[in-house]
C-alpha cells in the first residue's frame, strides 16, 4: 500500500511538471515512472490483484495526461499479470520448449510474442538463448537427457 501511494504520488508530481510544459511528450519524471513501474511492480502473493490494479491506475493517469500509447502498454501489462492459471501453464510450456530449442527463428518469434505481451524479461532471456544458439554455446548435444525429452 505504501509503495502504491508512493508511485501514484511521484506520478502526480511528474504529470504536474509535464502538464506545465504542454508539449505532450513524456517528461523525464514520467519516463522514469513508466520504466520503474515495469521494473519494480510485481505480483504480491498476499494481494495478487495489487500489481494489475496499480498498472491500471497508472494507465488511467497516462491517458489523462495525453500519453495513450504508454497507457495501452500499462494496461497490456495488467492483462498479462491477470492471466488464468491455464494460460500461465500454457505460457510456461512455450517458454520451456523455446529455451530447449535450437531453432533461432522460432525462439525469436516466441520472444517477440512475449514482448508484445509486455513480458520483456522473458523476451530478453529468450533472445539471450537465441544468441547462445547462434554462437554455438547451446546445442542439442549440450542438453541433459531429461531436457531433451521435454
Amino acid at each position: 500500500m505504501i509503495i502504491e501511494a508512493g508511485f501514484v504520488g511521484l506520478l502526480l508530481l511528474a504529470w504536474k511538471k509535464g502538464k506545465q510544459r504542454g508539449d505532450g511528450k513524456l517528461s523525464v519524471e514520467e519516463e522514469t515512472m513508466f520504466r520503474e513501474a515495469f521494473e519494480n511492480i510485481r505480483i504480491d502473493k498476499k494481494d495478487p490483484e495489487r500489481a494489475p490494479r496499480l498498472f491500471r491506475k497508472l494507465a488511467d493517469g497516462f491517458d489523462k495526461y495525453g500519453h495513450p500509447i504508454h497507457a495501452k502498454l500499462l494496461r497490456t501489462r495488467a492483462d498479462y499479470l491477470e492471466r488464468t492459471p491455464e494460460k500461465k501453464a500454457e505460457h510456461e510450456a512455450i517458454i520451456r520448449r523455446a529455451m530447449q530449442s535450437i531453432n533461432v527463428e522460432a525462439i525469436e518469434q516466441v520472444a517477440s510474442g512475449f514482448e508484445k505481451m509486455t513480458a520483456t524479461g522473458i523476451a530478453r532471456d529468450l533472445r539471450k538463448h537465441a544468441q547462445e544458439v547462434r554462437d554455438g554455446k547451446f546445442t542439442k548435444e549440450s542438453q541433459t537427457p531429461q531436457e531433451a525429452s521435454n
